[in-house]
């Protein structure tokens, strides 16, 4: 028997319980019971209560520690699922350039100095791809966006609001670092559907 697993060195112990995995923990826990344990009642002479305290404190110990191991994994597979619902939470619409996601949705008071008139407001949509923080404007055409966007044989690209109103996009371009599509929209609108060809509904939800 190794020395690190005599009684009197029992910090090593706790330090190889906590450092293997489930499997390689039961068997050192096994191990504790039928080797440790024994060695402790017959080199010392204690009564019946004595032992029982130890016994019991074993198994404690061993229960705490099999709940902390098993939690790890659950934690790590909670933290994957909510990564995963945060992926899915941008929409997808697809283009005849390809396809793009919306990254959010805000109202701005001025856009590069142009302002919304009396009864209306500005609203932007920052779009970008798949897999991409933001759009490179180095890579990325304008001209064909532009082009797609103003293709009405399938259909115009509007904001429905909930009091019926129908806002096509005026806007479109590069604000600040995000790409970005403009709609003035009447003030009075709450809540706001995105109408894009070939693609279903989507609810936008101004930050």
């Amino acid at each position: 028997m190794s020395n690190s697993w005599k009684f009197k060195q029992p910090e090593n112990l706790v330090c190889r319980l906590y450092t293997g995995d489930l499997y390689t923990y039961r068997q050192e826990m096994h191990r504790l019971s039928v080797v440790l344990i024994p060695n402790i009642f017959w080199k010392r002479k204690l009564n019946m209560k004595s032992k029982l305290k130890i016994l019991i404190l074993a198994v404690l110990f061993s229960v705490s520690a099999c709940k902390q191991l098993e939690a790890a994994p659950i934690a790590a597979t909670e933290e994957s699922a909510a990564l995963t619902e945060n992926a899915i939470v941008q929409p997808l619409v697809k283009t005849s350039i390809g396809d793009f996601v919306i990254v959010s949705a805000r109202f701005v008071d001025e856009v590069h100095g142009e302002k919304p008139a009396s009864g209306e407001k500005i609203l932007l949509v920052i779009l970008s791809q798949p897999g991409v923080e933001r759009l490179d404007p180095g890579t990325f055409s304008l001209e064909a966006f532009d082009k797609m966007a103003h293709d009405t044989s399938k259909g115009e690209i509007y904001i429905h609001g909930d009091d019926g109103s129908k806002t096509i996009s005026t806007m479109g371009g590069w604000v600040d670092d995000d790409f970005a599509m403009g709609f003035r929209l009447p003030a009075e609108v709450k809540t706001y559907t995105l109408f894009w060809q070939d693609n279903p509904p989507i609810d936008i939800v101004p930050e």
